[in-house]
């Protein structure tokens, strides 16, 4: 069974939280400055009047979809690495592929940015490589 500590985020329930909190806050970050260059670039070209409210909702659906991205991923990771018996690189891309899985039609729709998911695992994976390291 891989280290429960996990490197510095505990069992499951706080790296869940840990996954939520940090695609909530990059999720809202990101949607507010998707938000703003969406609705510029459609007011420029007089497609339809935005209202702050617009900005908003899109902000704040951006951060729901990467909070349940990175609380899903944790806990796939988990799984995985108690599965595997070891913590490392592979269970990270496997957790991520499985992760990825039911955003794929929003994906598809370019409602979800991959390339940010992606980003998430990424950094995540650089931090536990720090951490082994370390150790």
């Amino acid at each position: 069974m891989p280290d429960e500590r996990r490197y510095s985020r505990g069992g499951l329930g706080p790296r869940v939280m840990f996954g939520s909190a940090v695609g909530a806050g990059t999720g809202v970050m990101l949607g507010a400055m998707d938000s703003l260059n969406l609705f510029n670039a459609m007011a420029s070209q007089k497609l339809r009047k935005t209202t702050t409210n617009d900005k908003i909702a899109m902000t704040l659906r951006s951060g729901a979809m990467f909070a349940a991205f990175g609380a899903l991923y944790q806990g796939l990771r988990h799984y995985v690495d108690i599965y595997t018996g070891k913590s490392d690189t592979t269970n990270a891309v496997v957790a991520g592929l499985i992760t990825t899985a039911p955003f794929a039609k929003l994906i598809l729709q370019r409602r979800f940015n991959l390339a940010y998911g992606i980003g998430l695992i990424f950094f995540d994976e650089m931090n536990d490589i720090q951490q082994r390291k370390d150790r």
